[in-house]
C-alpha cells in the first residue's frame, strides 16, 4: 500500500498572490517537486490551496510513497524532505501553523 506524507501550512489570505507562479511559495514547491523525483521510492506529489477561507489560505504539500520503508528513509535521511525543505527557503510571508501528517492509503 502506498504512504501519502503530506505537510500543511497557512498563510494570511492577503498573501495569496505568493502561491503564482515566479512567486517565493511556488518556486520552493517546484524545486521539491523536481527534486523528489529523483528520490527512492518516490511516486507522485502535489500541491494545493485552499479557496473559500476568508482570513488564511491552507497550502497542502503530499508526495506518495511505495512503502512505509522509503517514506521513512525520505523522512529521516534525505535533505529533500519536505519539513526540511520548507524551512531553508526564504518566503515573502511567514508561513503558520506548519504540519506533517502520514497516511496509509485504504484499498
Amino acid at each position: 500500500m502506498p504512504y501519502i506524507y503530506r505537510t500543511t501550512f497557512d498563510i494570511d489570505r492577503e498573501h495569496v498572490d505568493q502561491l503564482q507562479i515566479g512567486q517565493s511559495i511556488e518556486l520552493s514547491i517546484a524545486y521539491l517537486k523536481a527534486f523528489l523525483a529523483n528520490e527512492p521510492g518516490f511516486i507522485n506529489a502535489r500541491a494545493m490551496y485552499s479557496l473559500a477561507e476568508e482570513k488564511t489560505t491552507h497550502v497542502s504539500f503530499e508526495s506518495t510513497w511505495e512503502d512505509w520503508e522509503t517514506l521513512e528513509a525520505h523522512r529521516q535521511t534525505s535533505p529533500y524532505s519536505e519539513a526540511k525543505m520548507l524551512h531553508r527557503f526564504e518566503f515573502k510571508v511567514e508561513p503558520q501553523n506548519i504540519a506533517d501528517h502520514v497516511y496509509e492509503e485504504i484499498a
